[in-house]
């Protein structure tokens, strides 16, 4: 497990009670505790007070892994901070120009902004024009909107997708809160432990119920195991570099160095193409899932997580010869 602590950012009106969201959440002393059967960790919440003086100053928030971005929408004042804040603070998703002839992996890890960014209205009722346009804005900004009470939530989601009722398995208001803090990647997680061969077919159904809405959808299951592939073969390839760097060393060390000619060493440029498939698959799988209802979106994101949760796991047991 990482020693880094876990930073999340409540961002907001500073004359609106954004505390609200930490109270629904029951979290006391500014620690939000995550357990679950996966992971368990802690989380330290901080509070940046916006007001029309400060919104266009950049925020030193460079320690924070997540930002619970709350606002009143009886007050839209508070809701145009918001937008200021990110348009001065959140790396903005860059637009593909074509091949440009630079391919590296620095220049992919630059468009990576692997921060969390939560929307929250803390009012009970707003009109659809303000929610439309609410929804509009986060979609562009890849930031996911959620109204904090949990029936003024499942009404908005009615009435966005023209339907009568909603699946009891999709969680609205606080409890989506806790559902995407839970999947979020944090960098200070206990992964748990299992036997993989004792519980793998429980997992497996475990996955199955849980994830329902997406087993029946051929192409993200065709991308989710492209991503899985992609995740395995980077591990075993970091072991590998791992393996060859050691026999490589050894052999040095008995040879006189003056005789030694350096054999090049294509490592580095495997794992850039990796990095670079792996990323370009989960960009495809991102614009698909624009397109997706909301219940199917949350899922594959979940997925995603849980999927680099494991692998992040298999390649620390490597390190550690667990």
């Amino acid at each position: 497990m990482s020693s880094e602590q876990n930073i999340l950012y409540l961002v907001g009106d500073k004359d609106i009670d954004k505390n609200i969201v930490l109270k629904t959440l029951d979290i006391n002393d500014n620690i939000y505790k995550i357990s679950t059967k996966y992971y368990k960790t802690s989380i330290t919440i901080k509070s940046i007070d916006l007001d029309k003086d400060n919104t266009n100053n950049k925020h030193l928030a460079e320690d924070s892994h997540g930002f619970i971005l709350a606002f009143d929408s009886s007050k839209s004042e508070s809701f145009e901070f918001i937008k200021q804040y990110i348009k001065n603070n959140k790396k903005q998703p860059q637009e593909d120009d074509g091949d440009d002839g630079h391919d590296d992996q620095e220049e992919y890890e630059g468009d990576i902004d692997d921060t969390l960014y939560l929307l929250i209205d803390i009012n009970e009722s707003s009109s659809s024009a303000i929610e439309d346009k609410i929804e509009e804005w986060c979609i562009e900004h890849l930031i996911e909107f959620v109204i904090l009470d949990t029936a003024s939530h499942r009404d908005y989601d009615i009435r966005k997708s023209e339907l009568t009722e909603t699946d009891p398995t999709i969680k609205y208001g606080v409890e989506r809160v806790q559902e995407i803090l839970e999947s979020n990647m944090w960098p200070n997680m206990d992964l748990l432990k299992n036997d993989e061969k004792r519980n793998k077919n429980q997992q497996q159904q475990q996955d199955d119920d849980e994830f329902s809405s997406i087993k029946d959808n051929k192409y993200l299951q065709e991308s989710l195991k492209k991503v899985e592939l992609l995740f395995k073969k980077s591990n075993n390839d970091k072991k590998e570099t791992s393996d060859n760097s050691n026999k490589k060393q050894e052999s040095k060390s008995k040879v006189n160095n003056n005789l030694i000619v350096d054999e090049p060493d294509n490592d580095e440029e495997d794992d850039v193409e990796i990095f670079e498939n792996t990323f370009k698959e989960l960009q495809s799988l991102r614009e698909h899932m624009k397109n997706l209802p909301d219940d199917q979106r949350r899922d594959m994101a979940a997925k995603v997580a849980l999927m680099f949760a494991k692998n992040l796991s298999m390649g620390e047991d490597d390190e550690d010869d667990f």
